[in-house]
């Protein structure tokens, strides 16, 4: 299988690798994501939160787009699975994304 750089935007940090199996003649896309600077940004949000919500819409988390194209596909963002959102973001596995200390 060879591996090439497909497409690179330095604005969000997605770099796109082309895969190639010529066994099989199939390729495929990979979305490949720096998240760093999305974690250290809602740290810093979060630190600074001071724990009160005001009237009308918050801010509760920060996702990268990779993961927000994944979770997308999963439905995570359709009305009847706004539950599931919310459980998603309390799992400790994603307590990264918050930018408030508890939801």
């Amino acid at each position: 299988m060879s591996k090439r750089l497909f497409d690179h935007d330095p604005v969000l940090g997605i770099t796109k690798y082309w895969h190639y199996d010529a066994a099989t003649d199939t390729a495929r896309i990979e979305s490949v994501q720096d998240v760093n600077p999305y974690l250290d940004a809602n740290k810093a949000e979060r630190n600074a939160h001071n724990g009160r919500f005001n009237d009308g819409m918050h801010k509760i988390a920060s996702i990268p787009m990779t993961l927000y194209w994944q979770w997308k596909k999963e439905g995570l963002f359709e009305d009847e699975n706004k539950a599931k959102l919310m459980m998603r973001l309390r799992d400790p596995s994603y307590s990264h994304l918050l930018t408030v200390q508890k939801i």
